[in-house]
């Protein structure tokens, strides 16, 4: 009888061990599948972050590429201005240039054209500049 219990709580025994290794067995197939999907998520996680990093990269790039475009847009503009007031410059020099040859009134010392009332006066003849006047007082 007594071997017959102890065989009775040796075989309880061995049936608990059977369902406690079983448990652990389950329990650390659980663990590795967790660990693999924790795995996926990682690399899940670090390719969506390298796909933000190049879309980030890419959108640096247009932004680099409009503002070079709009500097040079720009400095083209400036260009033309430049040269619309460079020739606005030179096409009243040209209208003054010829207003002086036509004028009536002549310098004394040079023969250019003195516009307006804009001119010395001495020894009875008319000069555009103090140059003219020293240059013709010198040659007398």
């Amino acid at each position: 009888v007594v071997w017959r219990q102890a065989e009775r709580v040796t075989s309880e025994a061995d049936a608990a061990a059977s369902v406690s290794l079983q448990a652990e067995r389950e329990a650390e197939v659980l663990r590795r599948q967790e660990e693999e999907r924790q795995a996926e998520l990682a690399v899940v996680a670090t390719k969506e972050a390298e796909e933000e990093e190049e879309r980030l990269r890419a959108e640096r790039r247009l932004e680099k590429e409009a503002d070079k475009k709009r500097r040079l847009k720009d400095k083209r503009k400036e260009r033309k201005v430049e040269a619309q007031a460079e020739q606005a410059k030179q096409s009243a020099q040209e209208e003054l240039e010829a207003a002086k040859r036509a004028s009536e009134v002549k310098c004394g010392a040079c023969g250019q054209g003195i516009l307006g009332g804009q001119f010395f006066e001495a020894m009875d003849q008319k000069f555009c500049g103090t140059a003219c006047v020293r240059k013709h007082r010198e040659s007398k």
